[in-house]
């Protein structure tokens, strides 16, 4: 497991939390779901982790998760900003490392790695 793949799990693991905490379901998606399926872990080149859930629970994460976020956290959304964010799904970033992907350079979120949260 590579230093970003470590830290994406801390993160995955911090949104577990707060999903189990307020009863929240989601499931691993895209190559995140197919890395734990196929490879029991990340995929080995995988650079990035995704979660899905359903609306109802993607409305009650984006209303509790900023009073859950420990510090160097941030969540990113249409909803709740930052100003300028403008993707359709959301961002749990950790604030205190620097991950500057060329498609969201200019997409109004913080630069830090992050877990994507999609409805």
């Amino acid at each position: 497991m590579t230093d970003l793949q470590k830290k994406l799990l801390e993160l995955l693991c911090e949104i577990d939390e707060i999903c189990q905490k307020h009863h929240i379901n989601y499931a691993l998606f895209a190559g995140t779901g197919l890395g734990a399926e196929r490879h029991h872990g990340f995929i080995p080149w995988d650079d990035d982790a995704d979660i899905i859930m359903t609306l109802e629970n993607y409305e009650k994460f984006l209303k509790v998760a900023p009073k859950e976020l420990k510090t160097g956290r941030a969540l990113n959304c249409l909803e709740l900003g930052p100003e300028g964010y403008f993707f359709t799904y959301a961002r749990y970033v950790d604030l205190d490392t620097t991950a500057i992907q060329r498609h969201t350079a200019f997409g109004g979120c913080d630069p830090g790695i992050k877990i994507d949260i999609f409805c």
